[in-house]
């Protein structure tokens, strides 16, 4: 009796899961938005999948929306695919996910892991079309890859630290994003090197893995480098939005503005905040406008015509304080547009 009690209790655990997922993949197969009228909803020909690194920095959900809204008008549904799981799954396990749920197109943050390389192949042996954006997986059959040139970004960095010559004593961090298998930082920081070799300034420059996880991480670990005078650089180097905000907090709160200097990244209300005050040197901005609208394009033009580019650049631009409250004005006329 007891026996017959647990099979049943099994066949119903075995059901309901198999409900949950049955449901979830099903919604995700409608690929149906609500009339901004509430009287219909309107279907979309293609779906898409959008898998990146980290869904919580600000960069990337400004790459989504952009995306999300270019879509719109080349009938393409884009999704933040796995945003909607409980559970955090990795890239490679998401990415195996949208290519078993047979979506349209995937836009990915890839690197060059054999198991990323493997599953954008077996994608697009599937006729489901993959562009990768910001780090591209080297050697794949992917059909198209936007992105900044990182050397040069790299380089536009290395200016920046070079212009503080008079102000630096010569320690010299720069914090890297950790993403195995992601060749760009190790570029980017090529990049800051030469830049920094080129002004002729002797500088120690260091590396450090931070925000591997979010925010909290990301603080904490700027908040040890900081705390030690012996391992305090002159200038911090921030890839990441994120490592920004937190880079501009501690110093704040550490009493080391003008001790520490920041050259950091994007351009969110609070940095731009940061750059004003001088408490921030500068900051580098990869146009996410620019990165979600050309994934999109490259992503209709294959869907569409099987044709796109193979590489797709992006712009991105040095806000400084000399120039911060143009770049305001600017930004808050392209708003009301």
């Amino acid at each position: 009796m007891q026996m017959k009690r647990f099979y049943i209790l099994v066949a119903a655990v075995i059901l309901i899961v198999g409900v949950l997922v049955g449901s979830y993949i099903a919604q995700d197969r409608l690929v149906k938005k609500p009339d901004t009228s509430g009287s219909k909803e309107e279907t979309y020909t293609y779906h898409v999948a959008m898998l990146v690194n980290d869904r919580r920095d600000v960069f990337w959900q400004s790459v989504y929306q952009y995306a999300k809204e270019a879509g719109r008008n080349q009938d393409i549904y884009v999704e933040d695919f796995g945003a909607r799981m409980g559970e955090k799954y990795s890239r490679e396990e998401l990415l195996e996910m949208a290519i078993a749920a047979e979506v349209d197109g995937i836009i990915i943050e890839a690197n060059n892991s054999p198991e990323m390389v493997a599953l954008i192949d077996e994608a697009t042996a599937k006729d489901i079309t993959v562009i990768t954006v910001s780090s591209d997986a080297t050697g794949s059959k992917r059909q198209s890859f936007v992105s900044v040139n990182d050397y040069a970004l790299g380089e536009m960095y290395g200016n920046q630290v070079a212009a503080l010559k008079g102000s630096a004593t010569g320690k010299v961090t720069v914090l890297l994003a950790a993403d195995g298998g992601n060749t760009g930082p190790d570029v980017i920081f090529s990049g800051i090197n030469k830049a920094i070799e080129a002004g002729g300034e002797k500088f120690q420059l260091n590396s450090l893995m931070a925000g591997e996880t979010g925010e909290f991480e990301s603080e904490e670990k700027i908040r040890q480098l900081l705390r030690a005078s012996d391992t305090r650089p002159d200038v911090l180097v921030c890839l990441s939005a994120v490592d920004t905000i937190s880079a501009y907090q501690c110093v704040v709160d550490y009493n080391l503005v003008g001790k520490v200097k920041i050259v950091g990244s994007y351009d969110t209300p609070r940095i731009l905040e940061g750059v004003e005050k001088g408490i921030i040197q500068s900051t580098i901005v990869v146009s996410a406008q620019e990165m979600g609208n050309k994934a999109i394009q490259g992503m209709s033009d294959y869907l569409t015509k099987e044709y796109t580019s193979e590489y797709m650049s992006v712009e991105s631009k040095l806000i400084t304080r000399e120039n911060v409250t143009d770049y305001l004005k600017e930004q808050e006329e392209q708003g009301e547009k």
